[in-house]
């Protein structure tokens, strides 16, 4: 087995080889910003647009970004993963917004069942 394989014999406490513990170590001690002005900040300056549609979405930002914080096991990479995670979602809702301003007809469209899919994504080498 390659030494990059990431052994897990308990998910509480995995073994890492020492490339990956050097990735933790050094992520370690970077503060990752969560406030959620700048996660605003940051989707705007990706897309290059400013219009996220109803406000409606700003207290549960706020919330989860307090979750997030105030969760004293989540480890630097955790709170990575999170942010990123947090500003492509932000990046998709002005896209949305952005696509929805420019063709409005889509609102008139009829949806007369929708398409539900359950299960896991098909994976394929």
């Amino acid at each position: 087995m390659p030494d990059t394989a990431l052994v897990i014999d308990d998910l509480i406490s995995p073994r890492l080889n020492s490339m990956q513990q050097q990735v933790l170590d050094q992520i370690g001690g970077v503060r990752i910003d969560l406030d959620p002005d700048a996660l605003i900040v940051e989707a705007i300056e990706r897309t290059g647009l400013n219009d996220f549609g109803p406000a409606g979405f700003r207290p549960r930002l706020n919330m989860y970004a307090a979750a997030i914080d105030a969760d004293a096991g989540s480890t630097s990479v955790n709170r990575l993963i999170l942010r990123n995670r947090i500003v492509r979602l932000l990046c998709a809702r002005l896209l949305l917004t952005d696509l929805l301003n420019r063709y409005p007809e889509i609102h008139e469209i009829q949806i007369e069942r929708p398409i539900i899919v359950v299960g896991l994504p098909w994976v394929s080498r």
